[in-house]
């Protein structure tokens, strides 16, 4: 388990800042405070940065409401 560097959120997934490299169509969890762990599918890699397809995509008020805790804009 590792805490990342998270970007590009949207309802269906994410870019992460990886810790050690991941491969295209590995599987990772994803957990943000409150919510279910996400299951997610590697689907580009650049360096130690991976683009993140989640399993099932987020409702749009729940994206909403995790970018108004992480700080961010849609």
């Amino acid at each position: 388990c590792y805490r990342v560097s998270l970007y590009d959120l949207s309802t269906d997934g994410c870019s992460v800042e990886l810790v050690e490299r991941a491969s295209v169509g590995d599987r990772m969890s994803v957990k943000f405070e409150a919510l279910e762990l996400l299951e997610a599918d590697v689907c580009w890699v650049k360096g130690h940065r991976a683009g993140l397809m989640f399993k099932n995509r987020l409702h749009p008020a729940v994206l909403e409401l995790l970018l108004e805790r992480l700080g961010a804009t849609a």
